[in-house]
């Protein structure tokens, strides 16, 4: 059981003023596995690999997970027949909308009202649409997306090479996703990957030479990518990857500011 504001002042993210009877809260204890455990509780890695942002992040996506499989457990308990909830469930993931991205745009140069309101509207079609996915989907979504990270990372910095946001898609070899993702779950992979395919998230690109999937960005935020920006802005400024914060779908964390001491690269 871990502390998401540090159980005591001096320990790893305890500098803020929550009381210790917040600090104890329900709200403010996240499960952590003893590995990482130990890492969010060390003084050397907790504040500096799993700042307060993040561990929200983790939280509110397990807490997703859980419910879906809850739920999904008591409707084959109710009907008798084994079914996997979300890819029958058409209505709305519950999301956040952002009010001013003014987070996301101060990372991407924006400073004129124009631009802005222009990010503010890409942001909402995003959500209008990622909100729209079946919870297999958006967990489809953001392992494709967790594959990307662990390809792009720096093992000995743990620091992530994004890309270029003037590249209009994400590209991650067939045979990567094979073994990452698809091996044992034909079925379920077919099923979650025609959804995204249809929602204009995902295409297949094969030549002579590459055999891609494309994870896809269809709301052009003033012609960068959605997810190359996005998880620069996240990370830098929050400590949060991209696949965790996708479960949750909370796009107001772009309307905040990163701390004034995260030494982000856009100031």
């Amino acid at each position: 059981m871990a502390h998401i504001v540090g159980a005591e002042k001096g320990g790893p993210r305890g500098g803020g003023p929550e009381t210790a009877e917040e600090r104890r809260a329900f709200d403010n204890l996240v499960l952590m596995c003893a590995t990482h455990g130990r890492e969010v509780d060390s003084p050397e890695t907790g504040e500096k690999f799993f700042p307060i942002e993040k561990m929200r992040a983790l939280k509110a996506a397990h807490e997703t997970k859980v419910s879906e499989a809850v739920m999904a457990a008591v409707e084959e308990e109710l009907t008798g027949v084994r079914t996997a909830t979300g890819l029958l469930d058409i209505s709305l993931r519950p999301s956040n909308g952002a009010s001013t991205a003014a987070g996301l745009a101060e990372s991407m140069m924006f400073t004129d009202d124009r631009s802005r309101k222009s990010l503010l509207a890409a942001l909402e079609e995003a959500r209008s649409c990622l909100e729209r996915l079946s919870q297999p989907a958006l967990d489809m979504l953001a392992q494709f997306l967790a594959v990307w990270l662990v390809t792009s990372r720096d093992d000995k910095t743990r620091k992530y090479d994004f890309g270029d946001p003037g590249d209009a898609s994400v590209r991650l070899p067939i045979a990567t996703i094979e073994n990452r993702v698809k091996h044992g779950m034909d079925q379920t992979f077919g099923e979650t990957t025609q959804e995204l395919t249809t929602h204009g998230l995902l295409s297949l690109d094969i030549d002579d030479y590459d055999q891609d999937y494309v994870v896809k960005d269809p709301w052009n935020l003033m012609m960068e990518n959605f997810w190359v920006c996005t998880a620069s802005f996240l990370y830098e400024a929050f400590g949060v990857e991209v696949q965790d914060w996708l479960r949750t779908l909370d796009f107001t964390i772009f309307d905040r500011l990163a701390p004034a001491d995260s030494g982000v690269p856009w100031r």
